[in-house]
């Protein structure tokens, strides 16, 4: 037996790890608890928080209050032209006017886009919060028309009752260095805009915008996400997170919005304009989109909660700074690690992704050292990887499909239940082309870590904002090969957690928002795109894949492992 194995080592191929696992059943669970763990703080960083009581603080955003309005606005549905939205037009400015505020109403003509030929009134309002020395408007917006066919109690009612819940507070509190307009849009629903683009166009107050603040939702729960920005983004980024008490800002979200281009809200003629903003929304449970199902009912009020906390943290910082110049900045690489909040220069990616293809360039010199290692079975290893990563997503994004349409409303907790079958199913057809392979030591850890460092390349040189999903897990990954402080259990449970740690924490919260977005929406099939779901099951089998090489050659086969692929001591 071990002449064979030193004849296989002189053919340069990569020795494999024992095949008897030895794990106990205390290595089961601390590695089980490390992944609950990394998993359940991942999702902590895209969690709202807690909704306020009726006796929050005068000057604070309260949730409670915020929804009596969601209850007088979203009592029918009132798209653009219909009665029913000159009733909440009305209940709109009789709240700002017993606010003391002046509301100015901006009239539009526009087509009858769901009546047919003629055309409808379309009344956007506008009230202004008086600076004591302006610099620049902000504008705190969010549209009061909804789709026909719903109440619209997340989209849009939640939006427009804490803008006017977030005037309030600011009344209550000290008075602002800039001036605040509380802009309610009419015409959002079609896709012409109408209500934005006649204040863009036609307004006289959008010249004096420095700031747009637009509030959204296409779900009932979640956190209120910085979806994009408008302007300067780093700048932008770096003063949302010193504004508001829990950012909740991914720079791969801010990188999707921009691959998309116009995401077909009011925050488009802004940005387009060239006005700086920011454009936040709640995603989560999106099959109530546009749908009946968008009722009081559904909505999660410590979602209204963030999103007012977030309008008026952004009304108050921006509102005593200098807005006459903004700061001319790069791109950059954010993500939240509740309770702090991590950003950095795009171009710090490529150092990262730089240092992990070294680091394993390192790891393979010195395991040279034990056996020689031939470039064709390293190049399968990451074949054979990347081939079980392909067949398990495919596998499982075909099965989301069939699930998506016999269940097109699934409630939240029902579609995180199909994820987690959908990863039943893609772990076991992945496990095909390993046992294809011969063994653990061909297709697992080397050939993850390769794919791993691979894609933080590519990522850092084309789409910086998505990169540290890639890189800094693949460093992590990179300096576990080199580890070589011990050999007993601990140490290898130890770099079990190395990898596990960035690998979970920065992937969950960028696996939940993509299986939202390829989430079934009935209420609006231009939007139902159950395949976007891929990209979700992808990332998820990546992490799957690099954790599960991890264990098998540095935990399950104890110490015959640290001899394996991969620990070099």
């Amino acid at each position: 037996m071990g002449k064979r194995r030193a004849s296989e080592t002189n053919r340069g191929e990569i020795p494999k790890s024992g095949t008897q696992l030895r794990a106990s059943a205390a290595d089961l669970i601390v590695a089980w608890v490390l992944v609950v763990g990394f998993v359940a703080y991942g999702y902590y960083s895209i969690m709202p928080p807690s909704v306020a009581g009726s006796d929050t603080r005068q000057a604070d955003f309260s949730g409670a209050r915020a929804a009596d309005h969601v209850a007088v606005v979203a009592a029918e549905p009132h798209p653009m032209g219909s009665e029913a939205i000159a009733e909440v037009g009305v209940y709109l400015a009789s709240e700002l006017e017993a606010l003391g505020l002046d509301v100015r109403p901006q009239l539009v003509t526009a087509p009858d886009y769901y009546g047919g030929a003629g055309t409808v009134e379309v009344v956007n309002l506008v009230a202004t919060i008086p600076g004591t020395e302006t610099t620049g408007t902000i504008a705190l917006m969010a549209h009061y028309d909804t789709f026909p066919t719903t109440v619209g109690a997340n989209d849009n009612s939640a939006a427009v009752a804490a803008i006017l819940e977030t005037g309030r507070a600011i009344l209550a509190g000290p008075p602002l260095r800039n001036d605040v307009i509380l802009l309610f849009t009419d015409g959002e629903e079609p896709a012409p805009r109408y209500g934005s683009t006649a204040f863009i166009a036609e307004n006289p107050m959008a010249g004096d915008v420095a700031l747009v603040v637009n509030l959204e939702a296409s779900g009932n729960s979640g956190p209120s996400m910085l979806v994009e920005t408008g302007g300067s983004e780093t700048w932008i980024v770096d003063q949302f997170a010193a504004a508001v008490p829990t950012p909740t800002a991914f720079s791969f979200v801010g990188a999707t919005a921009a691959l998309i281009g116009d995401v077909g809200t009011d925050f488009d003629p802004f940005r387009n304009a060239g006005i700086p903003g920011v454009h936040l929304a709640y995603m989560r449970g999106s099959p109530v989109y546009h749908s009946p199902a968008d009722n009081v009912a559904s909505v999660d009020w410590d979602s209204v909660q963030h999103h007012g906390s977030n309008a008026l943290g952004v009304a108050r910082h921006f509102g005593n700074l200098d807005l006459t110049t903004m700061p001319a900045t790069g791109d950059s690489v954010y993500f939240p690690l509740r309770p702090a909040f991590i950003q950095y220069a795009s171009g710090w990616s490529m150092v990262a992704a730089l240092a992990a293809a070294a680091l394993v360039g390192l790891a393979l010199v010195r395991s040279r050292r034990a056996a020689p290692i031939a470039i064709g079975p390293l190049t399968r290893a990451a074949g054979v990887a990347a081939v079980a990563t392909l067949i398990a997503t495919i596998g499982a994004t075909l099965a989301w499909l069939v699930i998506a349409s016999l269940r097109s409303t699934p409630s939240v907790l029902e579609s995180y239940f199909y994820l987690l079958c959908l990863f039943g199913i893609g772990a076991a057809l992945g496990r095909w082309p390993i046992n294809r392979s011969n063994g653990a030591g061909t297709a697992d850890l080397f050939g993850f870590v390769l794919i791993w460092v691979a894609l933080g390349l590519l990522t850092a040189l084309t789409a910086p904002g998505f990169s540290y999903l890639f890189t800094l897990p693949a460093l992590a990954a990179a300096i576990a090969l080199n580890w070589h402080v011990g050999e007993g259990r601990a140490s290898r449970v130890t770099r079990f957690a190395l990898v596990a740690a960035p690998t979970l924490v920065l992937l969950t919260p960028a696996v939940d928002f993509f299986f939202q977005l390829g989430q079934p929406r009935p209420g609006n099939p231009d939007s139902n795109i159950p395949a976007t779901a891929s990209v979700a099951l992808l990332l998820a089998f990546l992490a799957g894949g690099l954790l599960a090489g991890v264990w098998r050659n540095w935990v399950s086969d104890g110490d015959s492992a640290s001899r394996a692929v991969a620990p070099i001591s």
